[in-house]
Order: structure tokens, then C-alpha cells, then sequence
């Protein structure tokens, strides 16, 4: 939702580097986003406050690995509602010292 998200420039740490590293991907929802005390806690493995429901904690901190492993990287950001992600991806793709061997 385009009008829940800060515009690109204000999502990324350092706006210079956000030319440079494009594509990115922004992922928002208007739901009621993430409290203050939470934040912090977001991306640690097993970090839910959903258990209750059958939430595993374990989604964020798979989706940060997927995207470090490729050099990019997974932000929460700034909205003005609701929740928003920065994926930010480097242009070249993945490194051969990065890549995982799954065999």
C-alpha cells in the first residue's frame, strides 16, 4: 500500500546507497503495526507473539537469512500505518563465497 509507506528516499539508513544497491522491494500492510517494544524483538529466531494461534516466531528471521545470504538485506521501516519492510537487494547477484551448498 503505497499510501501507508514513507516514500523510498526516508525507508533506507542512507538514501545515497539506496541508488546504488537498487532493486528493493517495500512490503507494508495497514493492519496495526508493530509496537514500540517489539521492534527490537522481530527478527530473533522464535520471537512470536502469536504462540497462541500457532505462530513459530521463525518467518522473519528465515526471510533475513534468505536475504543476507544474497548480500541484501531485510529492514523494518518507518510507516505512517501499519507494518513496512525494506528488502533491499544488490545488483550482480550472489557471491561464490555466499552461496549455500543444500546437497
Amino acid at each position: 500500500m503505497a499510501e501507508s509507506v514513507a516514500p523510498a528516499q526516508t525507508l533506507h539508513k542512507n538514501p545515497d546507497q539506496l541508488l546504488k544497491t537498487a532493486p528493493f522491494i517495500v512490503c507494508a500492510d495497514d493492519g496495526p503495526g508493530i509496537s514500540p517494544a517489539n521492534r527490537t524483538h522481530i527478527f530473533d529466531p522464535f520471537f512470536t507473539t502469536h504462540r497462541a494461534a500457532g505462530g513459530t516466531g521463525m518467518g522473519l528471521s528465515i526471510a533475513r537469512a534468505m536475504v543476507e545470504t544474497h548480500r541484501g538485506s531485510l529492514d523494518l521501516v518507518d510507516s505512517v500505518r501499519g507494518a513496512a519492510f525494506l528488502i533491499d537487494l544488490p545488483v550482480g547477484g550472489t557471491s561464490p563465497d555466499k552461496i549455500l551448498d543444500c546437497s
